[in-house]
């Protein structure tokens, strides 16, 4: 099944594993293919008013992907990551995360979609 994902480019406020870095393209594929997703597609959005995401859309045969994408979040100092999917032809998207209760709900109208791939 193909996910889009949304991953920000600041690192948590604890900074524990990356102080002061942002997270790069680089380090977004090289965790993602850790916690074993396939990565289609990684593109970088800028935003003026709100903080910048990688856009990834990974595809994977586990049933369980909260499980590695807790990983994900946890190896790239993420609060959560914003995830999407088409189930039954319906545009389905949540929090996912150690903290992703923190944030509130999933908002589609903050959700960034690929541009330069079709899902």
């Amino acid at each position: 099944m193909k996910y889009i994902l949304n991953i920000g480019v600041d690192r948590s406020a604890s900074g524990e594993l990356w102080p002061g870095g942002k997270v790069t393209r680089n380090d977004v594929i090289m965790c993602l293919r850790a916690a074993r997703f396939n990565v289609l597609h990684v593109e970088h959005h800028l935003h003026a008013d709100r903080e910048c995401t990688h856009v990834a859309v990974v595809d994977s045969n586990v049933l369980d992907v909260f499980t590695p994408l807790h990983a994900v979040c946890h190896a790239l100092d993420q609060d959560c990551i914003a995830v999407a999917r088409y189930r039954d032809a319906q545009f389905v998207g949540e929090l996912v995360g150690p903290r992703a209760n923190e944030w509130g709900k999933f908002n589609p109208t903050l959700f960034d979609m690929p541009k330069a791939y079709e899902v």
